[in-house]
């Protein structure tokens, strides 16, 4: 039981509280602020087509070609040597 702001109880099975949470996105907000901002190749979505094409290439590499099945058993016609 964690006790809130106002004087009540709360039940916080984790252990994560309020103040916990907020700790938490201020850290992930100021570890975003510090990434750098992507390239203009990949603004301008060429470096995203590249990837989506070669991401298809790869997938169609891999599939499995199915062949026509023959028959194992050629029927006889009538035309092969006794």
């Amino acid at each position: 039981m964690v006790e809130a702001t106002d004087g009540s109880t709360q039940f916080s099975p984790d252990g994560l509280t309020e103040a916990v949470i907020d700790a938490l996105i201020v850290a992930v907000d100021e570890e975003l602020a510090e990434m750098p901002a992507p390239t203009s190749r990949l603004l301008d979505g060429a470096a995203r087509k590249r990837w989506d094409r070669r991401y298809v290439d790869r997938t169609l590499s891999g599939a499995v070609r199915v062949l026509a099945a023959r028959d194992a058993m050629p029927v006889p016609t009538g035309t092969e040597a006794a």
